[in-house]
């Protein structure tokens, strides 16, 4: 099946409950192609791929590009504090390494007031890898795989922002991975933060309000430690709370996990 939306200018005075109702809807921002002035609401084909449509926005005063993100990440979200906020949402349905989806990032954040969020993949250097890696030779070529695919990210990421330097735009850059991955001890990680001026910063879900939404632990608060390098000093001193939890934190683990990407 396939829904469309067809909207007029009467779309900016929705409000953030009636937007919200779409993007529940399975309705998400999306911008392609025409970069200024547009906004893609997100449709499905009989095969569930996404597929995007575009109508027009009034104006914006800033952009978010979202890199690697879950395509219901809630950054990207519309709320009253987004409002005259552009958004561009590249998923991991997207390849973010051919040409094309290149040129689309370089082109949405060469323009002044952006910030980039990198959500960059962390399977090869989680916790539960770490400990594999150790105990079963026979996951060493998955893991390494795993590992490979960050590097594959990493550098197209910095031959992103090498080029959208060289259009003469400095945009807030944000990296989160997790606080334990191992990839923050790579080279490679130390190269790029120190190419691109960024700092880190440590902070815990459960200081955000990160909750567990499943059962047995449904409304426990999961620890979280999750680690951003920014460019940005306000981020660097906004995002610093720690744990003060004196209740049992549930497990990051399983249905939970993948419900920690839509921060």
């Amino acid at each position: 099946f396939s829904i469309i939306a067809f909207y007029h200018i009467g779309t900016i005075q929705l409000t953030p409950l009636q937007w919200q109702q779409l993007l529940d809807m399975g309705f998400q921002p999306h911008i392609e192609c025409n970069y200024h002035n547009a906004f893609m609401l997100q449709t499905y084909n009989n095969g569930g791929v996404p597929e995007p449509v575009s109508i027009r926005q009034t104006s914006y005063n800033r952009r978010l590009v979202e890199l690697f993100c879950g395509s219901n990440s809630v950054l990207g979200r519309i709320t009253q504090d987004s409002l005259g906020c552009d958004v561009v949402r590249i998923t991991e349905e997207h390849n973010m390494y051919k040409r094309s989806t290149h040129a689309l990032v370089v082109e949405a954040a060469s323009a002044p007031n952006v910030c980039i969020w990198i959500s960059a993949p962390c399977k090869g250097g989680s916790k539960w890898n770490q400990y594999n890696w150790c105990i079963n030779p026979d996951l060493h070529e998955h893991i390494l795989g795993l590992v490979h695919e960050f590097i594959v990210f990493i550098t197209a990421v910095i031959n992103i922002l090498r080029e959208v330097r060289a259009r003469g735009f400095d945009p807030i850059i944000c990296l989160e991975l997790p606080a334990s991955c191992a990839y923050w001890h790579m080279l490679l990680m130390q190269q790029f933060l120190d190419e691109f001026g960024l700092g880190t910063v440590t902070f815990h879900g459960c200081a955000y309000g990160l909750r567990a939404r499943f059962e047995p632990n449904i409304g426990k608060p999961i620890k979280k430690p999750w680690k951003v390098a920014t460019n940005h000093p306000v981020l660097q001193s906004a995002l610093h709370r720690l744990c003060s939890c004196d209740v049992k934190h549930a497990p990051c683990a399983g249905r939970e996990t993948s419900g920690t990407v839509s921060y």
